[in-house]
């Protein structure tokens, strides 16, 4: 139940009853061993015993939610088997590469808008271009941020699905690229502007060469 209906996702059955099982046995065992050694603690010392029974409790509670978390994992690692095996290699994915992401998904769901299909999930979306989830969600999470994709909601806020925030003519590859670079606030009064004008005209002059190139093409048209 834990790890099928609480999730803020659809997760298979199958997936959440390996990771059910799985933590129901390891707790088990635990809690057969801290009964054991809590009696052992009681007979040895009849005075200190007590006092001992609170920061045993306290690490009883510290491994009972390592357990749950640690199902938990099992079963996201079932419920994406494909791509699991990959999720420690795109923990440090670098910036470029999600720029590259970031406008694949963004293409993919583009032609899905313009094909009047239904917009797509994060899990479908993952799947089609396998990758794993949880990078993904990241760079879905940019997109949505940086105003480039927008969340659609069904079932309760239950089910979350993409398309473009834009109007798909204005979205290119320089569109796409700037957004996501210049998500966040760049009014943070670290540095003095003075220092900084002329990198920041430099670059403004080659984002417009960029932007009048040739290879900046709509992603709908690519």
């Amino acid at each position: 139940f834990v790890y099928v209906f609480m999730p803020n996702t659809r997760v298979r059955i199958k997936a959440g009853l390996l990771g059910g099982i799985f933590a129901g046995t390891v707790y088990y065992l635990l809690q057969w061993a801290y009964i054991r050694f809590q009696v052992g603690v009681v007979r040895y010392d009849a005075i200190y015993g007590g006092f001992a029974a609170i920061p045993l409790l306290l690490i009883w509670l510290q491994l009972s939610w390592m357990i749950v978390l640690f199902g938990a994992e099992v079963a996201f690692a079932a419920d994406n088997e494909e791509t699991y095996e990959f999720e420690h290699d795109c923990l440090g994915a670098s910036i470029h590469f999600k720029r590259l992401l970031g406008l694949r998904i963004t293409e993919l769901c583009v032609k899905e808008f313009r094909g009047d299909r239904r917009p797509l999930g994060e899990i479908e979306i993952a799947h089609r271009l396998e990758v794993p989830i949880r990078l993904a969600r990241e760079v879905l999470f940019d997109l949505v941020e940086a105003k480039v994709l927008a969340e659609v909601r069904q079932n309760g806020d239950r089910d979350v699905s993409y398309h473009p925030a834009r109007d798909t003519a204005q979205l290119s590859i320089r569109t796409v690229v700037e957004a996501l670079d210049r998500q966040g606030n760049d009014n943070v009064h670290v540095i003095k502007p003075k220092e900084v004008e002329k990198f920041a005209a430099a670059v403004e002059a080659m984002e417009r060469r960029l932007s009048e190139a040739p290879e900046n093409q709509l992603l709908r048209d690519l």
